[in-house]
């Protein structure tokens, strides 16, 4: 028999098993012959509850590969409660006040149809250097299969337009963006080709205006 799948949210797991954890119990103390739930149990949730887990949570959600590019290296989650994943600068950039950079983040995302993703910058960015996000943030589309970048307007209203701000440059390995998608996914990373169902798409490595003004 295939183990009980959850297909509810995260966030009501623990509801679930706390729910089944009672009516297990029940079972253990009460046999009540033919009870259907006293089936489930024994052919489901064996060694439950010390070793009894809900397959299937990761399985239910939308899988988006991602993978290091050009010497690049993927995102990475620094604590178990953080919203987004933050991501390295491949290039290092001398910033000059006034100018604009477009910063290699060296890796790319295949997103199924109805994911998306957004890059926003890290908050200690505000506050140690000179650097404001083009636009605020970057979306970033499920069709797109190129290189992330993260695009930098240097903004200094103490200094000289062009003069060179040390205290902001970007040196390879920087985090200098964090990156979180609109839905809960399955960040499953590869190392060669995407998989055929998500490699290919009509605006494959285009991006920033290809599709028009």
């Amino acid at each position: 028999m295939n183990r009980i799948i959850w297909r509810g949210k995260n966030d009501e797991k623990k509801e679930v098993i706390e729910a089944l954890t009672a009516i297990k119990g029940y079972c253990d103390e009460h046999y009540c012959g033919d009870c259907c739930i006293r089936y489930i149990c024994d052919n489901n949730f064996s060694g439950f509850p010390d070793d009894w887990e809900i397959p299937g949570v990761e399985d239910t959600l939308p899988v988006v590969y991602i993978k290091p590019v050009n010497g690049g290296k993927v995102p990475e989650k620094k604590t178990e409660g953080a919203a987004a994943w933050d991501c390295y600068a491949r290039e290092g950039v001398d910033v000059y006040n006034g100018e604009t950079y477009k910063v290699p983040l060296g890796f790319a995302l295949a997103m199924p149809e109805g994911v998306f993703a957004t890059l926003i910058p890290r908050s200690i960015l505000g506050l140690k250097t000179d650097l404001i996000m083009a636009n605020s943030q970057g979306l970033i589309d499920s069709d797109y299969r190129g290189e992330i970048y993260a695009i930098y307007r240097a903004i200094s209203l103490e200094r000289d337009f062009r003069s060179y701000l040390p205290d902001s440059d970007i040196h390879i390995g920087d985090r200098i963006a964090q990156i979180y998608f609109n839905e809960p996914v399955n960040l499953v990373v590869v190392y060669d080709e995407f998989p055929d169902e998500v490699r290919d798409t009509e605006r494959g490595e285009s991006g920033f205006g290809s599709t028009g003004k």
